[in-house]
């Protein structure tokens, strides 16, 4: 089993969730049938401040929120980074959040990027991959 499913604790997913407030949710999508536009609506209905990007799909509105083309455009402190992208894309918006600085960095079912996950927690970064957020949630604190 991935070491990554195993790594943190119910308590310790549920303390990420609780410290958390804005998240980037990246690869938003306007199409409700996609899990990123499900994940964000829950997210969002559950006080969540959630900024989605899109680099493909920039400047429009989800759920009532704008749509940023990239991380550096969001005008916030962004506490988690919410990853559905391709591994190897994923490994590049780990890099944007070590630059940003951003606590947490967390990777959607079936998504992993192990190189980059070990430079971020080299640099104190807290790396959560291949699980959902919103199930994480409904499991641990909505109950």
């Amino acid at each position: 089993m991935n070491s990554y499913l195993t790594k943190y604790s119910g308590s310790k997913i549920t303390k990420i969730l609780l410290d958390t407030k804005n998240i980037a949710l990246i690869e938003a999508s306007h199409d409700e049938i996609k899990p990123s536009n499900r994940v964000m609506k829950y997210l969002l209905e559950h006080g969540y401040k959630v900024f989605p990007v899109n680099s493909r799909e920039p400047h429009g509105i989800i759920h009532g929120m704008k749509v940023f083309s990239s991380l550096e455009e969001i005008p916030t402190k962004i506490d988690m980074v919410n990853i559905f992208q391709k591994n190897d894309m994923a490994g590049l918006t780990i890099q944007q959040a070590i630059k940003l600085k951003i606590k947490y960095i967390w990777t959607q079912l079936d998504i992993f990027n192990f190189e980059e996950a070990k430079k971020a927690e080299k640099l104190n970064h807290i790396v959560i991959m291949n699980r959902c957020t919103k199930i994480e949630h409904e499991k641990l604190i909505k109950k």
